[in-house]
């Protein structure tokens, strides 16, 4: 028989959500309004795009690297909690420091602060949501996605606004810099307290169980192919598809607009349909709906597409992680850290592969490709589904 909980303990996991949900908006919030600033860094510094290329992969590298050190040795001893803290900190402070920039070296060394920061929050504060999650029984990874989408639409908007009224850097990074104080101040009150958090012992680094290396190639494939649409859709569709310079982001958007109401709705909707529906059925509904528009070369059948795909597809990530955490006894952070790892991998590779493939395959065959992964990424998950 499941324990029920206490009002104190309810009290005391709201608080935690609110911690969660605000700890992973805002590191969104602050990169995307990093990069929207990024043409003006770009001027100052006089970047060329092999130096903007080395900022990213230096970036990637280091918070993969963090996320495996601080997973496997650092949140164990120290609780999920801190690490969250920590990161933040950090990610506040590399805001200030971006004031400073004067040379190249200044603005790699702020990848790698970028780096550790999300190296230390994406893994723990997905770790601290999941004991939540075990300990309420709630499904929470779809909002938890959901707030990452809206982390970055705060950002963006932001941004615009504030380059729109003229603000010098010097003026907006430190505004930043106190939300993110703020945020790390909700993130100490509200997160979970120390007899509630995780602690254990450090593990040795190992390759992650069969089962989590699945899920993780997975992550690993979507979070690689993504970027067509992310990266590549408005060039494709100004230049294959010769559409007005207005509509070039209208897939983008669509698809943005698909997938946020889907992980809003994610837990209400696995609840009623099951996880096998929304996880295998209802993607491979998405995958085919896009394949049918881009077949109609239409710009709004295209974009009717892609918000049916981003609807379909939006609560595919936390279904794999809470399918991944079931398959094996690893612990929570290490789980975490292990599909993180696969899929910021696949972050850093896919737009590479996607560039290439554009270049003697053509951006439509990249268009193609995209529901074509997505379905074969839905057969590998049914296959390897616990119930």
């Amino acid at each position: 028989m499941e324990r029920v909980l206490e009002k104190k303990e309810l009290v005391i996991y709201s608080k935690a959500k609110v911690a969660c949900m605000v700890g992973i908006a805002f590191p969104l919030m602050m990169w995307v309004f990093m990069l929207g600033h990024i043409p003006i860094i770009y001027e100052k510094l006089n970047l060329s795009e092999t130096g903007w290329g080395l900022f990213l992969l230096i970036f990637g590298s280091t918070q993969i690297l963090t996320g495996q050190i601080c997973s496997r040795l650092f949140t164990p001893k120290f609780g999920t909690k801190l690490m969250m803290l920590l990161g933040i900190l950090i990610l506040s402070i590399s805001f200030l420091i971006i004031i400073f920039v004067t040379n190249y070296l200044i603005f790699l060394i702020i990848a790698s602060l970028f780096g550790i920061s999300l190296g230390f929050i994406m893994p723990s504060t997905n770790s601290h949501l999941t004991l939540i999650e075990e300990q309420t029984k709630e499904i929470l990874q779809p909002i938890f996605w959901a707030f990452m989408s809206l982390g970055a639409v705060i950002g963006a908007f932001l941004s615009i606004y504030l380059l729109s009224l003229n603000f010098a850097i010097t003026s907006s990074f430190p505004i930043i810099f106190i939300i993110g104080l703020i945020v790390a101040y909700i993130v100490y009150s509200f997160g979970l307290p120390t007899n509630k958090d995780y602690y254990g012992k450090a593990e040795k680094f190992t390759l992650p169980d069969k089962k989590v290396l699945i899920f993780g190639l997975i992550l690993f494939l979507e979070f690689g192919t993504v970027g067509i649409i992310m990266e590549w859709s408005p060039l494709w569709m100004t230049q294959d598809l010769n559409s007005p310079l207005y509509l070039g982001a209208l897939i983008l958007i669509s698809f943005h607009l698909g997938e946020i109401p889907s992980r809003l709705f994610g837990a209400n909707l696995i609840n009623y349909f099951g996880e096998v529906k929304i996880g295998f059925h209802l993607v491979l509904i998405g995958c085919f709906c896009l394949l049918l528009s881009l077949l109609t070369m239409d710009y709004y059948l295209i974009a009717l597409g892609a918000f049916l795909f981003g609807f379909a597809t939006g609560n595919t990530n936390p279904i794999v992680i809470r399918q991944a955490i079931k398959s094996t006894s690893e612990n929570i952070p290490t789980t975490i850290a292990n599909l993180m790892t696969l899929a910021f991998s696949g972050l850093m590779i896919g737009p590479g592969l996607v560039g290439v493939s554009a270049k003697y395959l053509g951006m439509t065959f990249n268009m193609y490709m995209l529901p074509i992964i997505w379905a074969l990424c839905a057969f590998i998950f049914i296959k390897n589904f616990n119930k």
